[in-house]
């Protein structure tokens, strides 16, 4: 039955974690034996029976099993779930997504490909939320005319409206972005209360569920955040709306009741940080300089309260991020008062500010817009390389932080079941790098890892290793065999998440040959990685 049927991908996932690594062999030998037998089961549930066999295939890293699965679930039930993971899979697999250092514009295009395909998913799976997820990347892609806004803005309002259920991979409905997006452009602008009365229940829901739980992966101060910040966010597109709409003294009656609850929030500095950006975006784009500057003032005020408080690699980039925030603030400021060589100036700062081993798309965009507003000043193509020498240039600080405590000790096995402890590791110096199959950020940092690995991998005295936190640790030999890599991999989801918990990844770790942890940083994604890399190894000697 199909309760039963379901069951067999969680047996799977029992199965990886309690066998040791080096018999997982024998595991995906026993996944292959099961994919035969469900072939050869009755069921009345056979698009739910070739789904479940797809993922024992992926788990078997049997890639003909599952060309084999694809082609009958498209013969035998081409309007099913696993159909359309099946097409979607295959597309992505035919169109990568851009490199993380690649231009923004190389982005933007990409989402609009995959959303000229999902036209065509989302007439044959018409409530299969990962067939309309490539809708909301269009709907906030650059370059999209306003009846192409709108008329992706209804669809997707349409099919969330009836999917309640469905989140297309948010932790609920991003029907506030829609509603932001609609009327940031100021198109059918009479969806938008009900969009924000929506997001309003569904943040309230959200609370009263989160506070709830008997195990809680929040606690109280995030829960709290993510919900007023919601709750800002829906004040924010209140107050555009009504702009929109000619209401001027309303629109700025709302910004100023939002930038004066940021003022009681002075001990959260995220928390305060997101209302007073929804503020600024909100005075700029309803043409509002006046609440703008005051919003700018009072981000200049929580940076210089975050500037002597951070020191973990997370709040230092937070930090840069938000300075990067405070200048693009300053810069379409300039913008919307004229001052068109002031806005090429705020716009370089933003772009240096930006970590560029963190968010390198946000990077290239913000660089597209220095140069926007440099050709908008008369400038040539010519005259801004000239100007603006590559940006990164301009970032000096070092990209790894000194942390200097010792690194907990450890006794894990990689993927081949060979014992990895950190005493054996003494006298070395070690590269750790954490990631999963899942992560998106780590996707893009892998490869560089793995170009690390080729250059350090006959070095003495030097190791590297990568920590794999995936809970189902049969997806990692798949996940490697099908991208080529040969870098090591240990199996660390406890370590990482129990021990040190780490809260966000990719993550990177130097540790000295005494066991400490001397240097961190967050990804990497460009040359620049592996020459930061080797130098911060050779300080750790």
């Amino acid at each position: 039955d199909w309760s039963a049927l379901l069951a067999w991908p969680v047996l799977w996932e029992i199965e990886f974690q309690i066998t040791p690594a080096a018999r997982h062999e024998e595991v995906r030998a026993r996944v292959r034996q099961d994919v035969g037998a469900l072939r050869q089961a009755a069921t009345d549930f056979i698009d739910g029976k070739l789904d479940v066999m797809r993922r024992g295939c992926i788990l078997a890293n049997d890639r003909e099993g599952l060309r084999q699965i694809d082609a009958e679930l498209e013969r035998v039930a081409p309007k099913s779930a696993a159909a359309a993971d099946a097409v979607i899979e295959e597309w992505d697999n035919q169109n990568p997504y851009p490199d993380s250092s690649a231009p923004f514009a190389e982005h933007t295009a990409y989402a609009g490909r995959k959303w000229q395909a999902a036209k065509a998913w989302i007439d044959r799976w018409p409530n299969y939320g990962p067939a309309w997820a490539p809708a909301f990347a269009a709907l906030n892609a650059d370059g999209q005319d306003k009846d192409t806004i709108a008329s992706i803005g209804r669809r997707l309002a349409a099919f969330l409206a009836r999917n309640p259920d469905i989140t297309i991979g948010y932790s609920d409905q991003p029907i506030d972005g829609i509603a932001e997006r609609l009327a940031v452009e100021g198109v059918d602008l009479d969806l938008i209360p009900e969009l924000l009365k929506r997001t309003a229940e569904s943040s309230a829901e959200r609370l009263r569920s989160d506070q709830a739980a008997a195990v809680r992966p929040m606690g109280e101060t995030e829960i709290t955040r993510n919900f007023k910040s919601q709750s800002w966010n829906v004040l924010k597109v209140q107050a555009i709306l009504q702009g929109r709409r000619g209401h001027l003294d309303d629109s700025r009656a709302t910004l100023a009741k939002l930038l004066k609850e940021t003022y009681a929030a002075p001990a959260d500095t995220l928390l305060a940080w997101r209302g007073i950006l929804d503020v600024a975006d909100a005075a700029l784009v309803t043409g509002s300089p006046a609440l703008a500057r005051d919003a700018i003032t009072r981000m200049s005020a929580v940076l210089a309260t975050e500037a002597a408080a951070a020191s973990t690699p997370v709040e230092l980039r937070n930090h840069a991020m938000h300075e990067a925030d405070y200048w693009e603030s300053r810069a379409r400021l300039s913008e919307l008062e004229g001052r068109s060589a002031d806005a090429v100036a705020y716009y370089v700062r933003a772009t240096s500010a930006i970590p560029r081993n963190f968010n390198p798309a946000g990077r290239s965009r913000m660089a597209a817009l220095a140069e926007q507003a440099w050709t908008k000043l008369g400038g040539t193509a010519d005259s801004w390389v000239a100007y603006n020498p590559d940006a990164a240039a301009n970032q000096s600080e070092a990209q790894w932080k000194e942390v200097g405590h010792k690194m907990p000790d450890f006794s894990l096995e990689d993927t081949a079941g060979h014992p990895i402890r950190l005493a054996n590791l003494k006298g070395q110096i070690v590269f750790i790098n954490v990631w999963a199959t899942w992560c998106g950020p780590c996707q893009g940092e892998l490869p560089w890892v793995q170009r690390l690995f080729d250059a350090l991998k006959d070095r003495p005295g030097v190791s590297v290793l990568t920590f794999n936190v995936d809970e189902n640790p049969g997806v990692v030999g798949p996940y490697m065999s099908e991208h080529g890599f040969t870098f090591p991999v240990v199996l660390a989801h406890d370590y990482i998440d129990s021990i040190l918990k780490v809260d966000t990844i990719p993550r990177n770790w130097i540790v000295d040959g005494q066991g400490t942890l001397r240097f961190e940083r967050q990804a990497g994604f460009d040359d620049t990685f592996i020459k930061d890399t080797l130098e911060a190894i050779a300080k750790s000697k």
